[in-house]
């Protein structure tokens, strides 16, 4: 049968679940929880465009200048893009004297360039592989990038400050719970303001399966006869609150006793690793509700309960 879809249907789908009374009042944010949301994913999207950024400048350098790395193995230190901005390309460092490429850190503080690594990197770029092709077209395209790198980051920062501002400034906002929240350790202002900024007043849930059910903290599986697999989060649920806590997640893993150790029994006990990590952010989701239901701080022994 062809799968029909009309206006008389959608009418009569919406009359009868009224007639029900199974609905559930639509829940709309205050004014700060949805200038956080706002906010996040902004940040979100800042960070997303500067991975990308990255990524191009990455790219175009291991064209035009591949043994630059051998000197700084993050061509995004503060040293790095000084260098770059001033001589982009293998064949400009290699008309460069060590005195000029030192002259150029004397402003950065805590710097370790000294004329021996310059002389180095001269060498470098004069045995480099770089043909020269191009050369100034893929030298003002690292310059622009560079430029558009500097002006996200600075954007990013201003709007961190003014996530920061409207966690711990508003009053709608200010609450112990955030403080409660902040003593789980690993747990930042980036994963509270995602989750919150998401989410809302995360008192408004029944319970803390429901909370999970909403963030959409479950991975999909696929099947196929006696093998089966364990993929990614299901797409179902708030993507932005999700990422926060699967890296909260992972850090934990590594920072707090009380989740590594679940971590390393779920594993033993034949989960994969994507699978126990899974668990443990719903394990963190638990404890974020807890304590903002409750308004009490992260307490490991009353969460982690021995077994007798």
């Amino acid at each position: 049968m062809k799968k029909i879809k009309n206006d008389a249907i959608d009418a009569l789908v919406i009359a009868e679940l009224l007639a029900s009374d199974k609905y559930k009042e639509s829940y709309i944010s205050n004014d700060d929880y949805q200038s956080l949301k706002v906010l996040s994913r902004l940040k979100k999207s800042l960070s997303d465009k500067i991975k990308t950024i990255k990524r191009e400048i990455s790219t175009v350098i291991a064209t035009v200048n591949p043994e630059i790395t051998k000197v700084f193995p993050n061509i995004f230190t503060k040293t790095a893009i000084v260098t770059i901005k001033a001589y982009s390309t293998a064949m400009d460092i290699s008309k460069a004297t060590p005195k000029k490429l030192t002259k150029l850190f004397r402003h950065i503080k805590g710097n370790n360039f000294n004329e021996e690594k310059a002389k180095f990197l001269i060498e470098l770029s004069n045995s480099s592989i770089y043909a020269g092709r191009a050369k100034e077209a893929r030298a003002l395209m690292i310059r622009t990038n560079l430029k558009i790198l500097e002006l996200l980051c600075q954007e990013k920062n201003e709007i961190e400050l003014q996530i920061n501002s409207l966690l711990y400034n508003k009053i709608e906002l200010v609450d112990a719970s955030i403080e409660n929240i902040k003593t789980i350790l690993d747990v930042s202002d980036k994963t509270i303001s995602a989750v919150l900024g998401e989410c809302g007043d995360i008192k408004r849930f029944t319970s803390a399966k429901a909370f999970i059910a909403y963030l959409g903290l479950y991975p999909t599986q696929y099947q196929s006869g006696n093998s089966m697999r364990i993929g990614r989060f299901a797409k179902r649920g708030i993507s932005i609150a999700k990422h926060a806590l699967y890296m909260a997640a992972v850090a934990s893993v590594r920072h707090n006793a009380e989740l590594n150790k679940v971590f390393h029994d779920k594993v033993s006990c034949g989960k994969s690793k994507k699978e126990a990590l899974i668990i443990i952010s719903k394990k963190l989701a638990t404890i974020i509700y807890s304590l903002f239901k409750y308004n009490k701080p992260y307490e490991p022994k009353r969460v982690f309960i021995p077994r007798i």
